[in-house]
């Protein structure tokens, strides 16, 4: 940790709110990620996570999140120890430098076999949260909302398990509730995306992908397996 995260820290205990978010402001992005870093590492123990917690959200309420911490917030207890700050400052919309979400890059973490859809749907009914319904709808540079870029860009074709399927159904029917119709040249280029990646022969032995292509764009699987074999690709 470096110095003036370090100095920033030993204010905590003797300054008014105000002050500490004054000098948080102050620091360089690195020194507001450790310090951000020491309050979830702080937050590993239940007796101080509520207080660790409502530290962040004083900080970046006061500020924003440093650039290049983002990125950092795709593992699901990382998302939910920041998740009341994210709200504060209605950062869940907020996009990086390729246009992703927090749920573009959580949905693609190739680090997880099944994207975390259960822990989202839950935030989303519990929470009865629209920024995160919101956020369902938000296209990064490629054109891909976040459901489409795990349709797309997620490594693994395994099937997943039973409520993550139908966590992932429901964020699908959310994000539909929040636009008026899919954009189907977005097919096109999943599919030729895949094909590029994986072969056609494998894609097509990926009966689960397909059928939740299926279901995202409203076609059939037999309509999904005609369009690849169809394909110049």
């Amino acid at each position: 940790m470096d110095n003036a995260a370090i100095e920033f820290l030993s204010l905590l205990k003797n300054r008014s709110s105000q002050q500490i978010r004054d000098a948080f402001v102050q620091l360089d992005d690195s020194a507001k990620k450790h310090v951000l870093e020491w309050l979830f590492k702080q937050s590993s123990n239940p007796e101080v996570y509520s207080d660790m917690q409502g530290l962040s959200v004083l900080l970046i309420d006061g500020d924003s999140i440093p650039t290049g911490f983002m990125s950092s917030l795709v593992e699901e207890d990382r998302f939910a120890f920041f998740y009341l700050a994210l709200q504060s400052k209605q950062l869940l919309q907020m996009q990086n430098h390729q246009g992703n979400t927090l749920l573009h890059l959580m949905f693609a973490n190739p680090k997880k076999t099944t994207p975390p859809f259960n822990f989202i749907r839950s935030l989303l009914l519990f929470e009865r949260n629209e920024d995160i319904a919101k956020c369902l709808t938000v296209r990064n540079q490629q054109g891909l909302t976040p459901i489409e870029t795990y349709l797309a860009h997620h490594a693994s074709l395994a099937p997943i398990a039973t409520p993550e399927m139908g966590a992932l159904i429901g964020l699908m029917e959310a994000e539909k509730s929040q636009r008026a119709s899919v954009d189907l040249n977005n097919l096109g280029l999943i599919l030729k995306h895949l094909c590029h990646v994986h072969g056609k022969t494998t894609l097509l032995n990926a009966k689960h992908r397909l059928i939740l292509l299926g279901a995202y764009f409203n076609y059939s699987e037999s309509d999904i397996e005609q369009r690849i074999h169809a394909a110049l690709f």
